[in-house]
């Protein structure tokens, strides 16, 4: 009168056998499922049971149905009525459980979150994490979920570990990352800043109870990427003309000497004063209005050649720590058009090919 089955999602469906006996005797019946979502089936739906041995009817499930069930800790429930017919009586209800799990997360790769790179990883830093291409070991959920309102209600002053259910974490030490997406394919999280000073560590995915294989990094003191738009080169970046007017900056809007474009990066690193692990950053009403990278003042390049000044670099005000703003007056003759820019952290750059809009 119980029946338990068991399905990882994406796998081959469950099934199993009922043995419906008339005690040596023939005797009609008919067999009903019944289960909220409709995933639950039975077949055949009548039958007579001969003088010895049994009917056997099998137990299945709906694909449609099935494909739209969670991973859930709680397995789903449903039933099946097995009810006598003339001359046969009586009602045989057998309770089914189907628990359906993820499937293993595999992580097949981390990058820079802006940049792209792979490699060594600051503290701090922003990272995107992948799974395997061919989607059968899920890092996620099916839907994605960002940090937003619901995740991180007002005031959201410390980035959610547990998003989706999915948790991230950093051996040695058990240290949960701030979590800003996450997918089936790809986890956007930050490196805690506790893996300053430990040159090898790992990171996994634990998705719906099930935990992944322990991807190694290594560490770098600085990583520093720009964030720009989704395949293009171009910065994502914003500017203000010397009167303080404000735009996008684009082929369409761009800047011009004396300008000043404001960058968006991660990687830079240890932050002093030290910040926590996904703390929102606020700004101090006097300098240092956020906390600035421990390994020192960025230096920025127009076309691998030209300096510019820099009017004010630290942690981005409104977003988590680990997000550094950057504040880069363009000087005379940068070039026009598509130019490059780098900006170099504690003797490492940022990657090539970034381009910022000039005339």
């Amino acid at each position: 009168t119980t029946l338990s089955l068991n399905y990882t999602a994406g796998g081959t469906a469950p099934t199993a056998t009922i043995q419906v006996s008339g005690g040596g005797a023939t005797a009609a019946f008919t067999a009903t499922a019944s289960s909220t979502g409709g995933w639950l089936q039975v077949t055949p739906t009548s039958g007579t049971t001969p003088n010895t041995g049994t009917s056997n009817l099998t137990v299945s499930t709906v694909a449609s149905a099935l494909n739209s069930l969670l991973p859930s800790a709680t397995p789903y429930t449903g039933t099946i009525t097995i009810q006598g017919t003339s001359p046969a009586t009586g009602t045989t209800m057998v309770n089914v459980s189907l628990a359906v799990s993820a499937p293993l997360p595999v992580i097949s790769g981390v990058t820079n979150a802006a940049s792209g790179a792979t490699g060594s990883v600051s503290p701090g830093e922003l990272i995107s994490i992948f799974a395997p291409a061919n989607g059968q070991s899920p890092i996620g959920p099916a839907s994605s979920v960002s940090l937003s309102s619901t995740t991180c209600p007002t005031p959201c002053t410390s980035v959610p570990t547990s998003m989706g259910g999915v948790t991230v974490t950093f051996h040695p030490g058990g240290f949960l990352a701030p979590l800003l997406y996450v997918s089936s394919s790809q986890i956007n999280a930050v490196v805690p800043y506790q893996m300053a000073g430990i040159s090898s560590f790992s990171v996994e995915v634990t998705f719906l109870g099930q935990t992944s294989n322990a991807f190694q990094l290594t560490l770098a003191s600085t990583a520093p990427g720009i964030f720009t738009y989704a395949g293009a080169e171009q910065a994502a970046a914003i500017q203000y003309d010397p009167k303080g007017n404000f735009s996008y900056n684009a082929s369409s809007t761009p800047a011009t000497a004396g300008w000043t474009i404001v960058l968006y990066m991660t990687g830079e690193g240890v932050v002093v004063p030290s910040a926590n692990t996904g703390a929102v950053t606020v700004a101090a009403s006097a300098p240092p209005y956020t906390p600035v990278p421990a390994a020192g003042a960025p230096t920025v390049l127009f076309n691998n050649k030209t300096p510019a000044t820099v009017s004010f670099y630290g942690e981005a005000p409104g977003l988590v720590s680990g997000v550094m703003q950057l504040n880069v007056i363009v000087p005379p003759g940068a070039g026009t058009g598509a130019v490059p820019i780098t900006v170099t952290i504690g003797g490492n750059s940022s990657q090539a090919g970034v381009t910022v809009a000039l005339q």
